[in-house]
């Protein structure tokens, strides 16, 4: 199994940087390059516990269906995702998150595995998975410290 971790400081409350990191359409945002949609869905709006979503994106110039799910949730400290059963693939995801000096540090913990030779190489997946979280981490910093999560959501959700 292969590991990925990212840490990046946000001037926002944890909180803010919790609820953005679980809105489905930012995610969708995000993945835009591999042309993800949001296939069906079981949350409304954002990941919560033991609700999943069903993806569709193009990455590697094929098209799948991944249906990832969260199973763990402590708001407004860290979810887990799983993808436990994936075609060609599994992960893991968890998302943590961390009063640090007024803001927060968001660490992501991504541990995944692909079967022997179904890529041609591990170092390519590795700085797919890293682009990919690096990605979502910059988006979510640049909403949270921004204007722009306001219009995403309402009161009650800080």
């Amino acid at each position: 199994m292969r590991l990925a971790r990212l840490w990046i400081k946000i001037c926002a409350p944890p909180e803010r940087c919790y609820a953005l990191a679980r809105d489905l359409e930012l995610r969708r945002r995000c993945d835009a390059e591999a042309h993800a949609i949001i296939a069906a869905r079981a949350a409304r709006g954002r990941f919560n516990q033991w609700e999943d979503a069903t993806w569709r994106s193009a990455n590697f110039a094929v098209w799948r269906s991944l249906q990832p799910e969260v199973f763990y949730e402590e708001p407004p400290i860290s979810f887990s995702e799983q993808l436990p059963r994936g075609l060609p693939f599994s992960f893991f995801h968890n998302h943590s998150f961390s009063d640090e000096d007024g803001g927060t540090l968001m660490v992501h913990l991504f541990k995944y595995e692909f079967p022997d030779g179904y890529f041609p190489s591990r170092e390519f997946i590795g700085m797919y998975t890293d682009h990919l979280l690096c990605r979502r981490s910059t988006t979510i910093k640049r909403i949270a410290e921004g204007d722009d999560w306001t219009s995403k959501f309402t009161d009650d959700d800080e």
